[in-house]
């Protein structure tokens, strides 16, 4: 039987209305931002992608170790995420935890948080500021949201309890080109039975140039959870390698 004692996380379900609680220095800049962001999230499920997850762990004192790579390629299909062996050319509607060695794990990265977050549901947002993050010399605008746990939140799977929680987090876009830079997402307020102190991702977006194309997709990913016991799993997700589906790419369902 698959061991499956330590952590994954399954996805995050949200999504954020177009109210904020405070209030944009640039008059529509929030609503003009959404109506971007939802035409690039359109675009991407007419992309795969290689995803590199370098895996870590952390037992207090010591720092962080090395605990394996893995690889996947993965899509998005009909609003879920897909995953398949690199070379594989069949995604699979199957957990990530189950085509690879037991550890962390997560799925949304790729598509699922932001097409939640940004297209479907409800969410309370907060204008906070503009904020200089490294590489964007625009500012960036910082947006913080929160979610209810009955309107949709983190889902966490620990062996084999499953709960779901609310969720907080922040999303930065550039003033200019409205493009998405980055978005953080961390449940709060676990259960008990979870043992858990923190849980969340922080995804980094860019640009990529794929034929005559130019997709926003996400880069980078950080992946962390920490238990009460102080102990840390850390994945961090390279995304490389994109294309465009070629005519011979297959989709399989499994029921």
């Amino acid at each position: 039987m698959r061991n499956r004692t330590l952590p994954w996380l399954i996805a995050i379900f949200l999504a954020m209305t177009a109210g904020a609680a405070g209030q944009s220095p640039a008059e529509g800049q929030l609503a003009r931002f959404q109506e971007k962001i939802r035409r690039d999230i359109a675009g991407i499920p007419n992309y795969t992608c290689l995803e590199t997850i370098e895996r870590a762990r952390r037992t207090p004192p010591l720092d962080f170790m090395p605990a394996g790579r893995v690889r996947l390629e993965v899509s998005s299909v009909a609003g879920k995420e897909l995953f398949a062996q690199p070379g594989a050319r069949r995604f699979e509607d199957r957990d990530a935890s189950s085509l690879v060695p037991p550890g962390a794990v997560g799925s949304g990265m790729f598509a699922s948080f932001a097409r939640r977050l940004f297209v479907n549901g409800r969410a309370t947002l907060r204008y906070r500021r503009v904020e200089n993050l490294e590489g964007h010399h625009n500012g960036s605008v910082r947006y913080d949201f929160r979610v209810k746990k009955q309107e949709g939140g983190l889902t966490l799977e620990i062996a084999n309890v499953s709960e779901t929680v609310a969720v907080k987090g922040s999303f930065w876009f550039d003033p200019v080109s409205l493009d998405l830079i980055r978005l953080d997402v961390y449940g709060e307020d676990m259960p008990a039975d979870l043992n858990l102190d923190l849980a969340g991702t922080r995804t980094d977006y860019a640009h990529a140039h794929i034929g005559e194309s130019n997709a926003l997709l996400p880069k980078r990913c950080e992946l962390t959870m920490t238990f009460l016991s102080g102990v840390t799993y850390r994945d961090v997700i390279d995304f490389s390698q994109c294309h465009e589906y070629r005519a011979e790419s297959t989709i399989n369902f499994d029921h």
